[in-house]
């Protein structure tokens, strides 16, 4: 379950937080990094566009989710109204905004935090995670992954 979907549910269903048993995975050592932006190196290379694309991409990308943490009442309006479904409920979205938020930008909200930043232990815990479980059969390389592209979204 997710602390920003299942956990809502649980609680709006009735139960308390403290009748939970909440298992924080980063407390574990088995926290996996997730909800990244992958990008195959052959199409990086394949023109030289494709970096400053992949760059203006992720640069959109923190200036949503910057505009997202100051501003969660917009981005739940903006939500809630192109739900086409017309099930969403203000009070479920406002959650899950704001839970969102501590996991983009932490807890307490940290204006200086690296977004998007692959930190290298966390890729490697991760890496080596998967490993030991068989999510993948030979350990990841250093270079499975690459901060150039957020080093040119986040310089200029």
């Amino acid at each position: 379950a997710m602390t920003y979907n299942e956990l809502y549910q649980v609680l709006s269903a009735g139960h308390k937080i403290d009748e939970l048993n909440i298992i924080d995975y980063n407390k574990e050592g088995t926290a996996m990094p997730e909800d990244g932006i992958f990008v195959d190196q052959q199409w990086l290379d394949k023109d030289p566009k494709n970096k400053d694309i992949a760059a203006r991409f992720l640069r959109a990308s923190f200036k949503g989710w910057e505009y997202c943490r100051d501003n969660v009442d917009a981005c739940v309006d903006i939500v809630l109204k192109n739900d086409a479904s017309g099930v969403m409920t203000k009070d479920a979205q406002q959650w899950q905004m704001v839970e969102v938020n501590k996991l983009v930008w932490g807890d307490p909200v940290d204006k200086a935090a690296k977004i998007g930043y692959m930190e290298p232990d966390l890729f490697k815990r991760g890496a080596d995670t998967a490993l030991k479980f068989g999510v993948i059969k030979t350990a990841a390389d250093e270079k499975a992954y690459t901060h150039d592209i957020w080093d040119m979204a986040t310089s200029k």
